[in-house]
């Protein structure tokens, strides 16, 4: 998608894998932040369907959850991955 004003690009990345045949996604918002530079739209707010678990069991606060989401983002090649002629 286009900002109209700016004529910089935003988008959603949805990723997914496999593991012990479940499926895990982790979605986020991206927004060009000058031409060809991309970053997260919100790093608070990347969704993911799996619960993160401390060593104890216990899920982790939102806080945390959201450190460890950060960190999965950033080891991934998304933005490699955008396909730039179709990021409308």
């Amino acid at each position: 998608m286009h900002d109209a004003r700016s004529g910089l690009r935003c988008g959603q990345e949805v990723w997914a894998a496999l593991a012990d045949g479940e499926a895990i996604q982790i979605a986020w918002e991206w927004t060009e932040i000058q031409p060809d530079v991309v970053a997260l739209f919100d790093p608070m707010n990347i969704l993911c369907n799996v619960a993160l678990i401390d060593g104890t069991g216990h899920e982790l606060a939102r806080s945390r959850r959201m450190l460890h989401l950060n960190n999965v983002v950033h080891q991934l090649d998304w933005r490699g991955a955008l396909d730039w002629r179709n990021a409308n």
